[in-house]
C-alpha cells in the first residue's frame, strides 16, 4: 500500500499540486476560473489587490489539499486515536487557521462580501468527486 500524501508541502515549494494528487489537474483548472472570476468581482482591480488576489489563490490552493486529505484519514492521527488521544494531524495546526483567515481579510479587502468569501472557502464538489474516483 503506498503512502497517502496531502500534497501541501509540494504546494508550498512550487506552487504546483504533486503528482499524486489525483484530481490535480481539476484543482488547478479549478483555481484558476476562481482567479478569473474574482477577478471580474473585485472592484477597481490594480496591482496590489492583484497581489492580493494571487496570495489567497495560494492560500486557498492549501486549504482544499488540507480538506481533500481529510476525506482520506480523518482529522486526527490514527495512532494517537488508538490510544484515546485527540490529537490532530499536523497540518491542521495553527497554520491552516493563518491560511484561513489569510483569505478571507484578503477577500475582505479586495471588496469582497462576506458571503461571497464564505462561498469561495467551501470546494466540496471537489473532494467529493475525488472520493468516488
Amino acid at each position: 500500500m503506498s503512502k497517502i500524501t496531502h500534497g501541501i508541502y509540494h504546494f508550498l515549494k512550487t506552487g504546483e499540486f504533486h503528482p499524486s494528487i489525483r484530481s490535480r489537474a481539476r484543482l488547478k483548472k479549478e483555481l484558476e476560473k476562481l482567479g478569473e472570476d474574482l477577478r471580474q468581482n473585485i472592484p477597481d482591480l490594480n496591482v496590489q489587490k492583484e497581489i492580493l488576489l494571487n496570495e489567497s489563490l495560494f492560500c486557498i490552493g492549501v486549504l482544499w489539499l488540507a480538506r481533500l486529505y481529510i476525506g482520506k484519514v480523518g482529522i486526527f492521527k490514527e495512532e494517537e486515536l488508538k490510544k484515546g488521544v485527540l490529537d490532530l494531524q499536523p497540518y491542521l495546526g495553527k497554520q491552516m487557521i493563518s491560511f484561513l483567515n489569510t483569505v478571507r481579510q484578503n477577500l475582505l479587502a479586495l471588496g469582497l462580501e462576506s458571503k461571497e468569501a464564505d462561498k469561495v472557502l467551501a470546494p466540496y464538489e471537489i473532494a467529493e468527486e475525488e472520493k468516488e474516483v
